[in-house]
């Protein structure tokens, strides 16, 4: 579970940086439906 977040935290890092908008919404609503 802490790695889980860790590995998604860091995944949520790399898509601020690259700056896509789409694709953290996509993620966002991932982890809602999970």
């Amino acid at each position: 579970m802490i790695l889980f977040k860790l590995l998604s935290k860091d995944l949520f890092n790399s898509i601020l940086d690259r700056g896509g908008l789409r694709t953290l919404l996509k993620l966002l609503s991932i982890r809602y439906f999970l």
